[in-house]
């Protein structure tokens, strides 16, 4: 009896059972078939809600939104401003793109697997454009005016007033990369986004190197270690120059990958600067002669002459060792001294208009000699200038056209102007010059070109001159005059063997003659 009642009742449970399945499965399946056509709680398109909303309710929601959209631009100067999908115009073109995400992607009869998970959905073909009126609309706005940008500068080392260099930050600008901003915004405006930030998309043109940059830290950390070097000049009785560090720093600079190097404009304008302040090969020297007045001789080939050039190397080579140095400039040219005269104490001084010059070894007169110089009449002017006796020679011939001259003393300081003896006169000093004088030369007589020759030296300044008011009247050398008798005989054997010298292979002065040089220098 109690099994029949049993019976009914696990009927009735198992009826109610599969009602209640039935119902559920029914319950699923008009649920998925309502998600078929619906999007799912909490989905998405291109970031929109769309939650419950069929794919035509999603396009209209879509195609309302787009009829507003605007974007905005937050630019590096905190001004903002805004490009409009109407100046654009931007359009939807769904193409059923909706619909396909709903089945393909959405697959509603799936409902239940996907509730409470990540349904975000994204369209690329959903918006379109005009990219012609994009760019127009861009080019309006005010950060793309060019006349407003401001470019942007790599972080600097700079040399700071406290002797070292320094880091200068790096400037950002407001230049727009055109290319960068255009396909921003394009993408911005395709995925309906709100706002742009330029500055953060790397809209600008930003600097390459920052003040945290390791490469500038490296060359500011080179560069101060190049400032340790210690730059001294020894200019002799002129006293020494060193040279400073803000000097120093001005050769130093960065290339455009930050690498050191040598700023050879500042470089060469110092050496420059140094050159005028210290050269004095074409500049006039002041003389006080031994007539008492003090006269101005003009420049020549003697003085002091840096090599800029190689001076300029040198600098590099000392600041790059990165030691103290105490030197001389590299000459080219050198003078006796760096006092209120260069020629210092030896040299031998010759008036043209008094024709008679001087020689002084270490202050002393050595010698004191009436000469003849240029031949006035035919243009052979003996040139004024200050000279440094080019070298210094015994027993040479000198030729030019028509004459072939053998001297004992051959001297010469211009080319092919020089002192020497010449055995051929008696008389010297006078107006002899004006009609009767030499190609160039100073012709002295035999005595005093020997003492000058046995106590010159190559490099000794040779100062040539005018002083109007001290010509003499003609006279004699009678002091000489034996000894130019003397060598009367001798110069007529020289000139006999002259061609024979030459065959065989004598010393004899060839090059420039003296005719030649008088006229290339007047």
């Amino acid at each position: 009896m109690t099994k029949r009642k049993e019976q009914p009742k696990k009927r009735k449970i198992l009826l109610i059972v599969l009602a209640v399945v039935i119902v559920l499965a029914a319950a699923y399946l008009i649920v998925g078939f309502y998600f078929t056509r619906h999007f799912l709680p909490g989905a998405t398109v291109n970031g929109m809600d769309c939650s419950g909303k069929t794919a035509d309710e999603v396009e209209e929601m879509i195609r309302e939104d787009v009829a507003g959209y605007s974007l905005e631009l937050s630019e590096r100067t905190g001004e903002k401003e805004t490009v409009r999908g109407s100046d654009v115009d931007l359009k939807v073109n769904f193409d059923g793109e909706i619909d396909r995400i709903l089945k393909e992607e959405q697959k509603g009869f799936t409902w239940i697997a996907k509730i409470g998970r990540d349904t975000k959905y994204e369209t690329e073909t959903a918006l379109s454009y005009d990219k012609d009126k994009l760019q127009n609309s861009l080019n309006s706005l005010n950060c793309m005016n060019e006349k407003k940008m401001t470019k942007s500068e790599n972080a600097k080392v700079v040399y700071d007033k406290s002797g070292k260099f320094k880091i200068q930050p790096a400037v950002f600008g407001t230049q727009i990369n055109q290319e960068v901003f255009t396909e921003k915004t394009a993408s911005a405006i395709s995925g309906l986004h709100e706002k742009l930030d330029l500055s953060e998309e790397g809209c600008y043109v930003d600097p390459v190197y920052t003040e945290d940059s390791e490469e500038v830290k490296t060359a500011c950390d080179q560069m101060n270690s190049y400032l340790q070097a210690q730059i001294t000049y020894d200019m002799k009785d002129a006293g020494n120059i060193t040279v400073s560090k803000e000097e120093m720093s001005k050769w130093l600079k960065t290339d455009k990958n930050m690498k050191v190097t040598f700023n050879n404009e500042a470089m060469e304008e110092f050496v420059s600067d140094l050159a005028s302040k210290y050269d004095t090969v074409n500049k006039g020297h002041t003389l006080k002669t031994s007539w008492g007045t003090t006269v101005t001789v003009p420049s020549g080939n003697y003085g002091w002459k840096l090599n800029q050039e190689s001076e300029l190397e040198t600098l590099k080579e000392n600041v790059k060792a990165k030691k103290k140095v105490t030197r001389e400039p590299v000459y080219s040219r050198k003078a006796s001294s760096h006092g209120s005269n260069d020629y210092g104490s030896t040299y031998v001084e010759i008036n043209l208009t008094a024709q008679h010059l001087y020689f002084y070894k270490n202050g002393q007169k050595i010698v004191d000699s009436d000469f003849v110089s240029g031949n006035l009449a035919k243009g052979y002017d003996t040139p004024t200038g200050t000279y440094a006796l080019t070298y210094k020679d015994k027993d040479a011939v000198l030729r030019g056209p028509g004459y072939a001259s053998p001297v004992t003393f051959w001297m010469p300081f211009n080319g092919g102007v020089g002192m020497h003896d010449a055995s051929w006169r008696s008389t010297y000093g006078g107006t002899i010059y004006k009609t009767n004088g030499s190609h160039g030369c100073i012709n002295l007589p035999y005595s005093a070109a020997q003492k000058i020759f046995n106590n010159i030296s190559t490099g000794d300044p040779v100062l040539v001159y005018n002083l109007p008011g001290t010509e003499q009247v003609k006279k004699s050398s009678s002091a000489d005059k034996s000894k130019s008798e003397e060598k009367k005989e001798e110069t007529k054997k020289d000139q006999e063997e002259t061609k024979k010298d030459s065959q065989e292979g004598t010393k004899q002065q060839s090059g420039q003659d003296e005719e030649e040089a008088a006229e290339n220098e007047s």
